[in-house]
C-alpha cells in the first residue's frame, strides 16, 4: 500500500483517515472507531465476531436503585413477599 491510497476527509469537524485497499475501504475516526466497507478479509470478520457478546445487548435496566436493592435483598433471603 502506498500513500496514494490514504486520504483524510473532514466530517462534522473531525478528521477521518480513509484507506483504500483492493476491493474494500477502511475509515478510521479520531476516537479509534474503524469502519470497513466492501469485501474485506474474512479473518477480520472472524476477529470482530469473536469479541462480540450478544448477551450484553440484552441486559435491561430493572428500575430505580430502591427497586434493585429490594430485589437483591429478596434474592439473598430466598423468600417471596
Amino acid at each position: 500500500m502506498n500513500d496514494r491510497n490514504i486520504k483524510f476527509i473532514n466530517y462534522k469537524g473531525k478528521k477521518l483517515k480513509v484507506i483504500k485497499h483492493d476491493g474494500w475501504t477502511e475509515t478510521i475516526w479520531p476516537s479509534g472507531f474503524v469502519r470497513r466497507e466492501g469485501n474485506y478479509p474474512e479473518y477480520m470478520e472472524h476477529e470482530f465476531y469473536a469479541r462480540c457478546t450478544p448477551r450484553a445487548s440484552r441486559l435491561r435496566h430493572r428500575g430505580s436503585p430502591e427497586t434493585l436493592i429490594a430485589l437483591a435483598q429478596k434474592e439473598e433471603t430466598g423468600g417471596a413477599s
